[in-house]
């Protein structure tokens, strides 16, 4: 978030816990920090940002099968320019995929 934030015109953290809030809000002060479910996307809307970049650092902490919807979410309502995932599940699966042009 502090390398986002260092090269972002505006950045928003969230996370469904509070409980590590206060920390970032301490290293980061320039940024802005809520508590937020990534897939309530109403109130990520009510923040009042553009969002034209999503990076979502998700790492092992959600299923794939929750990710491909969360996304779809964000594209829709949101419409990002980018989206970029931190997960090291989908980061497996990735390595373990051939593209279909490769066949």
């Amino acid at each position: 978030t502090g390398l986002i934030g260092a090269i972002a015109c505006k950045t928003l953290g969230i996370d469904a816990s509070a409980a590590w809030l206060p920390q970032a809000r301490h290293a980061y002060p320039h940024l802005q920090f809520e508590q937020c479910d990534c897939f309530n996307i109403s109130k990520i809307k009510s923040y009042g940002y553009n969002f034209t970049k999503i990076f979502i650092d998700i790492s092992g902490s959600r299923e794939l099968k929750t990710l491909l919807p969360l996304i779809e979410g964000y594209i829709k309502a949101l419409a990002p320019q980018l989206i970029v995932v931190k997960s090291f599940k989908l980061k497996r699966l990735l390595l373990q995929s051939t593209l279909a042009e490769d066949f």
